[in-house]
């Protein structure tokens, strides 16, 4: 996964690029949810790597500092749903 863009950025960065990359961002939090628990589990180590690189390269072109993801992951189940 190393090296993708977000969907519709540029090489220029800017505002395109961080509004890309929320779009890109929101279509793997809704994909990720469709996923069953086993497959979800297995694409977890990928799905870190894109989540960081986004931030990465949105920290880039807006001039932030760059900050390491959130590296764990809280279980949801329908069973903790009071």
């Amino acid at each position: 996964m190393t090296g993708l863009r977000p969907v519709g950025s540029s090489s220029a960065g800017g505002p395109s690029a961080s509004r890309a990359a929320d779009t890109e961002l929101e279509r793997v939090a809704l994909r990720w949810a469709q996923l069953p628990v086993d497959r979800a589990l297995r694409a977890y180590p990928a799905l870190r790597r894109l989540v960081q690189e986004l931030a990465d390269e949105t920290a880039r072109v807006t001039g932030q500092p760059q900050e390491a993801s959130p590296t764990s992951v809280r279980p949801w189940s329908s069973t903790s749903c009071g």
